[in-house]
């Protein structure tokens, strides 16, 4: 799958069960070096140190796969300013031991469950909740966001969200389109949680899993305004053959697209005014450390560009550069089209079983 930013792990330690490969110790050092740049932990808390010191009481909201880290960092650096919290996150060994500190949701990724579903009426709860008027609001984002926070939109239902959501990511919808339908679909994404939450200051702190960093993508943008419109939306499912995955949701976005359905909030809205973003955490920070690994361990890598396109391209990309370089470094977020029923592994894995054998191919 896509780079694991914000995995929260640290780096393995020495007697971690390793495969038999050449060059062992260079890949535990590679990994390591990867996984400490990649931790939330020390990002989140210089974040929060950030923060006002005679500032109001925070409420804080985590919500991705990594919540439960990035939580964590927060509540042990700002201490009693947390007045409320809440975690919603996916199957994490520390969700249990966090849940003694504040209120833990679990659910489910890459497609949502009705835990899913439960958890995002909870989040909604939570920011309505007028106690949180005078507060700060802390958010904590990171990968798995879009997928935790499902809540169809009136007319729409879960089994809608999952058929479509699984053709899509089935078809090589790239995350933008993907989370473009996700934020017309449902009542929690493209700066709809914004507009819901009762806090006089917003405060989003992002560890990104979308290559370029935009806000209104990480997640589904779900306290950002979004640029995307219920025609956008339409033109994603005809562009990858999907109008008839869900009639629900296909007769959903026409109507929007005719004006019955209010569109999600557009740059320029005031709304924002009280809303800022900061990224603590990306995929350049993971390219970065792998080059400085291979450095210092006397290699001369080629650093590509970030590859989002088909898995098949950034294979023969690796390859041609490893023509010239003794090692590559590439970031990205590669798609497979036309995956068939299944099918294991995910879209890096095909990039580099495919590179395997082109340079097969070469030798």
């Amino acid at each position: 799958m896509r780079p694991s930013i914000g995995c929260g792990r640290s780096a393995p330690e020495m007697n971690t069960t390793w495969p038999t490969v050449e060059n062992v110790e260079l890949v535990k050092k590679l990994t390591g070096a990867i996984l400490a740049a990649a931790d939330p932990s020390p990002a989140v808390a210089r974040f929060a140190h950030t923060l006002p010191t005679n500032s109001a009481p925070i409420s804080l909201l985590a919500v991705g796969k990594a919540a439960v880290p990035m939580a964590t960092s927060a509540l042990d650096t700002l201490g009693d300013r947390v007045v409320r919290s809440l975690v919603f996150t996916t199957e994490h060994p520390g969700a249990e031991s966090l849940s003694a500190r504040c209120e833990v949701l679990v659910g489910d990724h890459p497609l949502a469950t009705p835990r899913n579903v439960e958890g995002a009426r909870r989040v909604v709860e939570y920011l309505r909740d007028p106690s949180g008027k005078d507060h700060l609001l802390l958010i904590l984002l990171s990968g798995g966001g879009s997928a935790l926070l499902t809540l169809p939109a009136p007319g729409l239902t879960l089994e809608d969200i999952t058929r479509l959501s699984s053709a899509l990511m089935r078809r090589g919808c790239a995350i933008d389109e993907f989370n473009c339908v996700r934020k017309h679909c449902e009542l929690s994404k493209g700066g709809r949680l914004a507009a819901l939450s009762s806090a006089m200051r917003i405060k989003v702190c992002l560890l990104s899993d979308v290559i370029g960093d935009p806000l209104s993508v990480i997640a589904s943008g779900p306290f950002a305004p979004d640029p995307t419109t219920y025609d956008d939306a339409m033109n994603v499912l005809l562009k990858f053959d999907a109008v008839g995955e869900s009639e629900n949701i296909t007769e959903h976005l026409r109507t929007g697209i005719d004006g019955a359905h209010k569109e999600t909030p557009k740059p320029g809205d005031p709304l924002f005014d009280r809303v800022t973003h900061d990224v603590v955490l990306s995929n350049t920070n993971a390219v970065e450390a792998a080059v400085n690994s291979l450095r210092d361990s006397g290699y001369s890598p080629a650093t590509l560009r970030a590859h989002t396109g088909e898995a098949i391209d950034a294979a023969k990309q690796i390859a041609l550069a490893l023509g010239s370089h003794d090692s590559v470094v590439m970031g990205g977020e590669p798609i497979v089209s036309c995956i068939e029923d299944g099918s294991v592994g995910g879209p890096m894995l095909e990039a580099v079983l495919a590179a395997a054998l082109e340079l097969e191919r070469d030798l």
